[in-house]
């Protein structure tokens, strides 16, 4: 009986996503994991919830009046081209953006927005029309140069920094920047593992953004794949330090240096062509490879410590850039 109830309730939620009617006017905003997208959630409030995608819950609001379906695709490739494919299985979109934190030669809190994307040796460009449009960002957006208050919970609740640590008061930086130009990198240092995600586990770990609403549809079931792998704390830091500008094996474009790394984005990029859909990525710095010139100003020890102190300073940089994108169309 119990068996029943679940598959009627999945049934249940199964047809609430395929109802769900997206206009092509809709957005689909993409991140990782649930600080990368918090502070997008909070401006598109009040949201509706949609259903779920691969494992992850997925809402639909409104942002800089522009209609927008939010959610996660988990860390790494192979979960960014499952939970893409499955929402555009379901729903359609009228382009899709991504949002997150990565690494890269600028400096700290600095946005960049590539103008094609690779993996491996293939290359993907983002859409010539919105990247134009983008383009009047450069020098005309005021990013949050003081690091705010951690989430670890994750309920989209922070309150201001009793004493801001700002990274604007380093000698002779001028506050984090949005660049443009150049090429962005995606790699997979899990070996083809999709990185699990478990509902309400906070601002890394779990399969939603950090401030959604309580999750009401009892068919909507937490995703959990081999965890086993990740259990190690060494095994973690190995993976993830691959991802430090300079790591990652032979690069395939010797003569295209990379200007920004992270674990996602040419998947969904990739998803984005096969579907003739326009795609655009905006990624803030949490890691510098420029630290010997500035580009951490707090001179931190390097990757892992960078991107647990920059991590969310660098997510609300790279967000409000996509906001002010989401003005200009």
């Amino acid at each position: 009986m119990r068996v029943l109830r679940r598959a009627v309730a999945a049934a249940v939620a199964s047809a609430a996503i395929c109802g769900t009617t997206a206009s092509a006017d809709d957005l689909l905003i993409l991140s990782a994991f649930p600080t990368e997208q918090a502070v997008l959630l909070g401006h598109a409030q009040p949201v509706t919830e949609i259903g779920a995608f691969n494992g992850r819950r997925f809402f639909r609001g409104t942002i800089a009046r522009k209609r927008v379906v939010l959610g996660l695709t988990g860390i790494g490739m192979v979960n960014a081209e499952a939970t893409a494919s499955a929402v555009l299985d379901s729903i359609e979109v009228d382009g899709i953006i991504f949002s997150g934190v990565a690494g890269g030669d600028h400096h700290i809190g600095d946005v960049i927005v590539p103008d094609h994307c690779t993996e491996g040796a293939s290359s993907y460009p983002v859409d010539a029309g919105w990247y134009a449009t983008a383009q009047a960002l450069a020098g005309n957006l005021a990013l949050d140069p003081c690091l705010p208050v951690e989430d670890a919970t994750c309920t989209g609740q922070r309150p201001p920094a009793r004493t801001p640590v700002c990274i604007a008061d380093a000698p002779g930086k001028t506050g984090p920047q949005v660049y443009f130009g150049g090429r962005g990198n995606s790699a997979d240092p899990f070996g083809g593992r999709a990185v699990p995600c478990l509902s309400g586990a906070g601002s890394l770990e779990g399969c939603e953004a950090c401030g959604a609403p309580p999750n009401t549809s009892p068919g909507i079931v937490p995703f959990v794949s081999d965890a086993a792998p990740f259990a190690d704390p060494f095994f973690l830091i190995d993976l993830f330090q691959s991802f430090a500008p300079g790591g990652g094996g032979p690069d395939p474009y010797p003569n295209d240096p990379i200007v920004v790394e992270d674990m996602e984005t040419a998947a969904v990029a990739r998803v984005a062509a096969a579907r003739h859909i326009p795609f655009l990525a905006f990624r803030a710095l949490s890691d510098s490879g420029a630290a010997d010139r500035g580009g951490d100003p707090l001179m931190l020890p390097g990757f892992p410590v960078t991107f647990f102190v920059y991590g969310q300073l660098a997510a609300d940089n790279a967000a409000a850039a996509v906001i002010a994108f989401l003005s200009l169309l």
